[in-house]
Formats: C-alpha cells, sequence, structure tokens
C-alpha cells in the first residue's frame, strides 16, 4: 500500500475507528489522506517487498501478496484482526477464540476481514500454501466442477495466470473445513 487514500478506504478506516478499534495501516512507500487516530507501519518489517512480490501474472493484482502479507502479519500478532481498507465496519468486530471468517459464499471465504489464532493447523497450512509459487489448492476440483487445470508452467508466479477467477481466499474453506 502506498499512495493517497480514496475516499471509501477512509470513510471504511473512519467506520473501524469510530467501533474503538485500533487501526494500524502497514505500507510499503508514502501514504496521503490518513485518517486522525491511524497508526502507521512499515509493512517490510512484515513481508519485504522485493521485485514484483507476489502479483497475478496478467493484471499485476497484489492480492496474493496481499494474501500471504495478511498471514504472516496473522502469526507475527496473536490476536489481531486482519481488515482490508474496503471492510466497513457496521458493528465492532469480535471474536471469543481469535478465529473470524467472512463468508463470501456457501464454499468460499473472503479474507478481507480475518482472524486466526497463530498455532492453528489452517494457518499453517496457508503459510504454506502462500510460499509456493507452484501450489494447486484442493478445492480446484470443486470449483472446475471436476476437471483438472493445467499444470503449472516454468516460471509461474501466481496460480491466478492459469485459474482465473480462483483466489488464495477460496483456499481457506478446504483448509479450514469450516472449522478454522
Amino acid at each position: 500500500m502506498e499512495g493517497p487514500l480514496s475516499f471509501l478506504e477512509q470513510l471504511c478506516i473512519i467506520s473501524s475507528l469510530n467501533h474503538r478499534h485500533r487501526v494500524v495501516l502497514y505500507h510499503y512507500g508514502a501514504v496521503e489522506n490518513v485518517p486522525p487516530g491511524v497508526e502507521l507501519a512499515d509493512a517490510a518489517e512484515v513481508l519485504p517487498r522485493e521485485g514484483d512480490g507476489l502479483v497475478h501474472s496478467r493484471t499485476g493484482s497484489p492480492a496474493l501478496h496481499s494474501a500471504r502479507f495478511r498471514y504472516l502479519l496473522l502469526q507475527a500478532e496473536p490476536g489481531i484482526i486482519w481488515a482490508d481498507t474496503d471492510a466497513y465496519c457496521l458493528q465492532p468486530f469480535v471474536t471469543s477464540d481469535d478465529h473470524l471468517h467472512g463468508w463470501e459464499s456457501e464454499t468460499h471465504v473472503n479474507g478481507g476481514v480475518l482472524a486466526l489464532p497463530a498455532d492453528r493447523a489452517t494457518l499453517e497450512a496457508l503459510m504454506t500454501f502462500t510460499s509456493d509459487p507452484f501450489a494447486i489448492p484442493r478445492s480446484i476440483p470443486l470449483i472446475c466442477n471436476g476437471s483438472i487445470a493445467m499444470p503449472p508452467r516454468p516460471g509461474h508466479r501466481s496460480m491466478q495466470a492459469i485459474w482465473p477467477g480462483v483466489s488464495v481466499a477460496s483456499c481457506a474453506y478446504a483448509f479450514s473445513g469450516r472449522n478454522g
């Protein structure tokens, strides 16, 4: 993250502040339009940005880098709740057991708001998965209706280049079995 925050991002961040959440904005470069009360932190201390990072090979989307970043942060900072800057907080995020999952459908977890205990097998599996640029999620047969997609090509940097529409967040379902 770097550059100016959009109006939507500012609004969403303020919504979290209004519910008395501590908001830490991790960034790689200069950030503008940061609402008062937000703490700034160097993202490179969690995940250095080297080269092009983990990006979608066709679109350049940093979603895979973001996924890896949030898992590393959840592991390093037990008890935190990750929220994307476009997540509007309608009520306080509360978790009694360090688990918080946002379901985007009956079969897919959305990682935009997420909490996992640092010592859980789910987080470890997600860490392992996102460290392998050739990983094939177990959910692929479900998503592809039983068909198997092409194997990764040499030099392939992201599964999204082969399976458009499949996100790392969608794999959390396969890892968690809905039990985290």
